[in-house]
């Protein structure tokens, strides 16, 4: 009963479960299938430019669902996902709750809605007010949150960008067997976090946007 010690942790369960069916219906509803492969596309300074270059370098129908985790301010999303959405193979939309990963997709994790994604691939509010740590939204949280669900069929892709935000979450995802590529530091408006996943050995490819997009259509194919 509400008020009791044990109605907190059977509401937050109950919240979970109605979440994740929500997410199913609209998989059912929109006649798609839950993803397969998961890439996380992470960037702060000079992002939207190499992120879009990347993007649009990309083959149409490749079988992934991108995260694109940003650091940006509060109302630039809509901003963000007309850019890159514009003549697009992979239309861009907000990762907010109840919205589900989608194949051929790019999914916004914005400042304003703090998201994790559930195992059938459905985002979920969080119980948390705000992002974790120094950066908004928190490249770190989102890498650590899909590569537990995804393991070896996710990746990360670091940008260009300022500090270190990503580094932790892809120490993690190498170690369930993910891929970590990154952004030439000579190609970046700003070198910190492609610099900061290189100086810790976790990358296998390293590249310019353009050719990113090469290995990645290799990769899936």
């Amino acid at each position: 009963a509400p008020g009791t010690e044990k109605y907190p942790a059977w509401f937050a369960r109950m919240e979970k479960q109605l979440t994740q069916l929500a997410g199913e219906i609209h998989l059912e509803l929109k006649a798609e299938r839950q993803v397969k492969n998961v890439c996380v596309l992470a960037a702060s300074t000079g992002g939207p430019a190499a992120v879009k270059t990347f993007i649009d370098s990309l083959s149409a129908g490749l079988d992934v669902a991108f995260v694109y985790v940003q650091h940006i301010d509060r109302d630039f999303d809509k901003t963000l996902i007309n850019m890159m959405s514009r003549d697009s193979h992979y239309p861009a939309y907000v990762a907010s709750h109840g919205a589900v990963l989608r194949r051929g997709h790019l999914a916004l994790v914005t400042p304003n809605d703090v998201v994790k994604v559930l195992d059938n691939g459905t985002f979920c509010q969080s119980a948390d007010t705000v992002w974790p740590g120094a950066f908004s939204p928190s490249i770190d949280q989102v890498i650590a949150n899909l590569s537990q669900i995804y393991g070896s069929r996710a990746g990360a892709i670091v940008f260009t960008g300022m500090g270190e935000d990503g580094l932790l979450g892809c120490r993690l995802l190498k170690q369930q067997g993910g891929y970590v590529w990154a952004q030439t530091p000579e190609s970046c408006v700003s070198e910190s976090m492609p610099e900061a996943v290189l100086a810790a050995e976790l990358v296998t490819i390293a590249a310019a946007p353009e050719q990113l997009a090469k290995h990645l259509n290799a990769h899936l194919a």
